[in-house]
């Protein structure tokens, strides 16, 4: 039990790292969501949907990883979006029709404030296929 116990956690603060680093969640929220579930118990995940504000398949595409877009066969970086409830089809349709050939989806939906420019940069960086020049610290700085 006690490994189990730890791998649940050693999951838990992936999740947290994960979710900081694309800006969906800061370190007050963090504070925030361990001290509910501290305190109510339940799943980590059923006390992170409920008290950070972040959409229940936004919490579910986090704790997998992404995987079950792959499964679905998802190859393309407005499929992980999609899955993650960040933008809709619809939003992501609208950006693709004025995209420049070569522009970065990602960039123009930050662009447009549809996401975050830290969202943007970890969705295009993990799930666009683009290897990154610099670190992410060193382009959210930019």
């Amino acid at each position: 039990r006690d490994a189990q116990e730890s791998r649940g956690l050693g999951d838990v603060y992936k999740r947290q790292t994960q979710l900081r680093a694309a800006g969906l969640i800061d370190n007050a929220g963090i504070e925030t969501v361990i001290h509910a579930w501290e305190t109510e118990g339940g799943t980590f995940t059923d006390v992170l949907t409920h008290h950070s504000g972040l959409k229940p398949e936004t919490v579910k595409f986090f704790s997998e990883g992404g995987y079950s877009v792959q499964l679905a066969g998802g190859r393309q970086v407005a499929d992980y979006l999609k899955a993650a409830g960040l933008v809709s089809a619809a939003q992501i349709e609208q950006i693709q029709k004025h995209l420049p050939p070569g522009g970065s989806l990602c960039q123009a939906l930050a662009q447009a404030g549809i996401l975050s420019q830290a969202t943007a940069l970890y969705f295009e960086r993990h799930f666009g296929g683009k290897k990154p020049r610099r670190s992410l610290r060193e382009e959210l700085m930019l």
